[in-house]
């Protein structure tokens, strides 16, 4: 009895851990914001012909980045789980967002109507594939940090 109630509390413990991430970004230049990501360095700027350095991607290249990285790593995480062969995946990820809205307050600053195509290269069957996929969408935290619609809180420190 002792060990089920043992088994019961890991299981329970497993259910709820949290892995906690921070970054920090720093602006650098006229537009360019160096992040420090565990260690890798990350550059988001504007394009040369928007004013910017052109050192990196903008944050909605990023975003939408964002999105495919998950998928592929979640993919291959959940691939290896359930022992489904995937040889390859290619994501194209897309949406829009109308830039009036850094200057006009009655525009919503969103990027809108994204759509995520997965092109998979499996000996799978298709139905195999498109349920795969599902379990990727739901295991996603990206995704799921978008479509949920999760609070930002910003804080701001004078320094």
């Amino acid at each position: 009895m002792i060990f089920d109630i043992m088994n019961f509390v890991l299981s329970f413990e497993v259910m709820y851990l949290r892995a906690n991430v921070i970054i920090k970004g720093t602006l650098v230049g006229k537009y360019t914001v160096e992040i420090e990501a565990g260690d890798h360095r990350i550059y988001f700027d504007l394009p040369q012909e928007k004013g910017g350095d052109g050192k990196g991607p903008t944050p909605i290249h990023g975003l939408l980045a964002s999105i495919a990285g998950c998928i592929g790593i979640i993919g291959r995480t959940i691939s290896e789980r359930l022992g489904i062969t995937i040889e390859s995946m290619e994501i194209t990820v897309k949406g829009w967002y109308d830039p009036a809205a850094i200057v006009n307050p009655n525009i919503e600053a969103t990027v809108n109507d994204i759509e995520v195509m997965v092109k998979v290269k499996s000996p799978e069957s298709e139905e195999k594939i498109r349920e795969f996929i599902k379990e990727v969408e739901r295991a996603c935290f990206v995704v799921q940090s978008l479509v949920k619609e999760r609070p930002v809180k910003v804080f701001v420190e004078k320094i």
